[in-house]
């Protein structure tokens, strides 16, 4: 046995060599159809995102242009009812004798406005997920708006508030409420 692989030795070698090819070019194969399925898989997951963001957007403009008309028909309706209230008071200043029931006529009146716009309440918040400031209506479940910065948001804030009455809640990234200082609650209370 020993003059065998004294004299084909060579031979033996080359065989062995020609095996651990075959393997190795075996388990390669093996890998890259793997490899191919998971690349599919990945791409039918990134044509899911797309389609769920592609309908998340849709949703964001749809909720933003019935926002819109919300405000245009609550603008149109406000010169109404100033118009109304006017005109209430001119009946009031007529009716009314002596100054003394002017000027309470005039305060209730004051008071029925006050009461008769109702403020809205918009709230400012950091989003740690998506890395974003979020502006938000209270008692709505999607964002108003959603912005990279604060500064950005708090310029929506201000156009907002120059439309309608709000209620201001700001909170940092923390999420501590923020102290407004007076400057802000004013563009908050514009009407």
């Amino acid at each position: 046995m020993l003059e065998f692989l004294k004299t084909y030795w060579y031979f033996i070698v080359a065989a062995l060599l020609v095996v651990v090819v075959i393997v190795f070019w075996a388990i390669e194969i093996h890998n890259s159809k793997k490899n191919k399925s998971g690349i599919e898989k990945l791409e039918l997951e990134d044509k899911e995102l797309d389609e769920m963001l592609n309908k998340n957007l849709k949703e964001e403009k749809e909720s933003s242009v019935e926002e819109s008309t919300q405000e245009k028909t609550e603008n149109q309706n406000k010169p109404k009812l100033e118009k109304n209230q006017k005109e209430h008071q001119e009946e009031n200043q007529t009716s009314s004798k002596t100054s003394e029931n002017k000027e309470e006529t005039q305060s209730n009146n004051s008071e029925k406005l006050k009461s008769s716009t109702a403020k809205v309440k918009y709230s400012v918040t950091y989003d740690k997920d998506k890395k974003d400031w979020v502006v938000k209506k209270a008692g709505s479940e999607r964002a108003t708006k959603r912005c990279k910065t604060k500064k950005e948001a708090m310029e929506t804030i201000e156009k907002l508030s120059s439309h309608n009455q709000i209620n201001l809640s700001v909170k940092k990234k923390d999420g501590k409420f923020q102290k407004l200082d007076n400057a802000k609650k004013s563009t908050s209370k514009k009407s």
